[in-house]
Order: structure tokens, then sequence, then C-alpha cells
């Protein structure tokens, strides 16, 4: 009866053990998750070393907006996107910007971009051709509709006449 007595209480101070363990354990996990989420309480992965490189998304998104005006005062305007398909993109986007500064291959730009107006626009004849940064505040907690005719900030770059560039 005694040998069973203290074979009884050995078996519950194991499974005190065992279960002042585990409760231990969730403490530590709970203090731990509770730590890094006061750091970054709706991205707690960003601590991690796997992720911790990636940049935030932006707050603005910019782009470059061609507006063609043709002889006849038609007027339209083209984005990147509107010539060539995604993997062209960044080519005609660095050509719509060097169009606009004071680079050695503003010239040949500005013909390449004219004739990329012509071939997308080939019924008109084109009178002036101006360049805008256009701006968008994006956030990534708060939706809203996104017009790209309607940018919340638009710089003017300049404005040059197709044929007319040296």
């Amino acid at each position: 009866m005694a040998s069973e007595k203290r074979r009884h209480s050995s078996s519950l101070s194991r499974d005190r053990l065992r279960h002042a363990f585990i409760w231990t354990l969730l403490a530590a996990t709970t203090l731990t998750i509770t730590i890094v989420r006061g750091r970054d309480p709706y991205w707690p992965m960003i601590a991690w070393v796997m992720y911790s490189t990636i940049d935030p998304p932006p707050s603005v998104v910019r782009a470059i907006r061609i507006d063609a005006t043709s002889v006849s005062g038609s007027r339209r305007s083209f984005f990147p996107t509107d010539f060539l398909t995604h993997v062209e993109r960044p080519l005609v986007e660095s050509v719509m910007w060097q169009a606009f500064d004071s680079t050695a291959s503003r010239s040949a730009s500005r013909r390449f971009l004219s004739t990329l107006l012509m071939r997308k626009w080939p019924e008109v004849i084109l009178d002036s051709v101006s360049g805008s940064r256009v701006e968008w505040d994006v956030s990534p907690n708060h939706f809203r509709d996104f017009s790209r005719d309607e940018p919340d900030r638009e710089i003017f770059l300049g404005r040059f006449k197709p044929g007319r560039e040296p």
C-alpha cells in the first residue's frame, strides 16, 4: 500500500512538472509574440530575417504622361503602358523621361517618342508634344477610387514640336 502511494505521488509530480513545463513554454511564446507585435501590430513577420529586406509599399506613385496635340487642336494623353508590352515598358519610360531632360540623348529620344506617337495616333499630324510627371498618393490601409486621368499632383516637364528638333 505504501509503495502504491509513492508510485502515485511520483506520477503526480511528473504530471505537475510536465504541466509546469507546458505553461512556461506557452508563456514564453506568448511573451515573444507580444514583443514582436508591439513593434508592428499589423505585420509581425517583418521582424523575421527572411522578410526584413522587403521594402514597404511606396506612399507616392509617380509616372510620366505625354500629352500630344494635333494641328487641328485635338489632344490625347499617353502613358508608357500605352505603347508597348510590360516587358518593353522600362525602355519607353526611359525614352519619355530623356525627351524632357538636358542629356545628350534628348534629341534622339524626342524623335523616337514622336515616331511612337505617330504610330499610336496615325490619323493626325502632331503639332506639339508635352510631358508631365504625375503623382498619386497611395496608402495600403486606405482604398479609394483610382483614376489615372486625375492625379493628385502634376509637374510640367516641357514641350517640343515634332520634326523641329535639331
